[in-house]
């Protein structure tokens, strides 16, 4: 028996340097922020934005000090266990917490100098053509303090913890007639303390992106409505939240958000020929379960996604993530042929992607008069995550290869390839039915204007050509 125990001690802090801008946008974009958006910021922040302020012109910002840091432990336990004592049948487990190193993309996205857009609507008043002091400006509902460097640590929730991977493993290995072995595994991954940029009241510290807060039930109000189908697919009855006229400017704060969760679940089977007898394999059969309301893909991991940013998100979002496979397989395997050829091959397939429909919902004038809410479209999903699954993928590849000796340490080889042996062939057709739903009034099954997403059913590319590839290499 072996058994292995470790801590690891991890102190993650980030800072900013000092910084500067040049003046920056063209005529009419230093128009607009100078006449319009500068007095408007430092009117309702004053402490913020100095009279005068313009994003556009040339800025300085001071050195910023652990802006967010963490200390954690990290636990990792190992057991081998030889099960009968003759080295061929061994039972192995491990558990261990890993937490996440401070990466650059939590915190460097944050900083007032990174680059991002200032979105302003323009009604052309004088009918001109043309932006000019009689035309009317509109700035989104948004809390532009998060330009203000004096305001820099406001964006850091307090006491900032290390996302964590906890991690358990358990199975059996199990060594055949000397040159085969196989194995069985199970592995649990759940991942905890997830960073977000979350919706938040910075001067009250309420949070208000999930419908159960408090805060959120007066800033969100609920509205029902039923998206017709589309051929096969269903009617959809949903509940969205249209955002208060009453609700605080958007304010996006960094932390650490509990409703967000991702976690796996798979059982691998895996078995290793060595060269023997003039062939050699390997292989593995996985079936697994990626569950969760987080994408795992790396743009849903920098922690400044549309997650937490509304109620909306979590509308039907928990179910398979993007990166769930629940079957999986690979196989590799080399043969010595007559006159010292070589036969190679690797097959590879997997459970297609999954997805779900979802649609743009515009609320009637009407009820968001009523309710004071604004009016806009919001985006929601009509379906569980991951309900749908596209086209699984395989592929099978050949070689055959022919090597001859040169002088006295080269070689000379002549291969034959075959690529997609099998001629899968794989499209990008689009999938989702509905682009915006416009409903007439609120409650399921009210009638209402449905508009087709531009691509639904249309194929925009296409793989999976065959290749036949002849080729020569010297090796000395």
């Amino acid at each position: 028996m072996t058994f292995n125990l470790g801590l690891r001690f991890d102190w993650s802090w980030g800072w900013f340097p000092s910084g500067f801008k040049l003046d920056s946008g063209n005529a009419l974009t230093r128009y607009i922020a100078d006449a319009y958006l500068g007095p408007r910021l430092t009117e309702k922040w004053p402490d913020d934005f100095p009279k005068g302020f313009n994003p556009l012109d040339a800025l300085n910002y001071n050195e910023q000090k652990d802006l967010m840091s963490w200390k954690t432990l990290s636990p990792r336990l190992g057991l081998t266990v030889d099960l009968f004592g003759r080295g061929t049948t061994l039972f192995k487990a491990s558990y261990g917490h890993y937490a996440e190193a401070l990466s650059h993309r939590y915190i460097l996205p944050l900083h007032p100098l990174y680059p991002q857009e200032l979105s302003a609507t323009w009604l052309d008043v004088n009918g001109d053509g043309r932006p000019d002091v009689e035309d009317e400006y509109g700035f989104f509902n948004r809390d532009y303090r998060e330009f203000s460097g004096a305001n820099l640590r406001r964006r850091f929730a307090e006491g900032l913890k290390a996302p964590r991977t906890e991690e358990f493993s358990a199975g059996f290995e199990q060594e055949l007639f000397g040159d085969l072995t196989l194995g069985l595994r199970f592995i649990s991954r759940t991942q905890k303390n997830i960073l977000e940029d979350a919706l938040t009241n910075p001067d009250t510290g309420e949070v208000w992106y999930g419908a159960g807060q408090t805060a959120a039930q007066k800033y969100w109000l609920p509205f029902t409505t039923t998206v017709p189908g589309t051929g096969s697919f269903p009617d959809a009855t949903v509940t969205l939240y249209a955002r208060s006229l009453q609700a605080p400017p958007a304010y996006l704060q960094l932390r650490n958000v509990p409703e967000l969760e991702r976690s796996s679940r798979s059982l691998e089977f895996v078995f290793r020929k060595r060269l023997s007898h003039g062939w050699q394999a390997a292989g593995s059969i996985v079936l697994s379960r990626a569950e969760g309301n987080l994408g795992a893909f790396s743009a849903a991991t920098t922690a400044l996604t549309e997650a937490a940013d509304s109620p909306n998100y979590f509308v039907n979002r928990a179910g398979r993530l993007d990166t769930d496979r629940p079957f999986q397989a690979d196989l590799m395997a080399g043969v010595e042929l007559p006159l010292d050829i070589l036969l190679s091959g690797t097959f590879t397939y997997q459970s297609g992607r999954p997805w779900q429909r979802w649609a743009q919902v515009l609320p009637p004038a009407s009820w968001c008069a009523a309710n004071g809410a604004e009016r806009a479209y919001y985006t929601v999903n009509l379906e569980s995550s991951g309900t749908r699954r596209e086209k699984a993928f395989s592929s099978l590849d050949l070689r055959l290869e022919k090597t001859f000796p040169v002088g006295s340490s080269g070689r000379l080889g002549f291969y034959l390839d075959v690529v997609n042996v099998l001629g899968f062939r794989n499209s990008i057709v689009g999938l989702n039915d509905v682009d915006r739903w416009l409903p007439s009034a609120e409650g399921a099954g009210k009638p209402g204007q449905k508009f087709a997403a531009p691509d639904f059913g249309l194929t925009s590319a296409l793989s999976g050509q065959q290749t036949l590839r002849l080729g020569l290499r010297l090796d000395f």
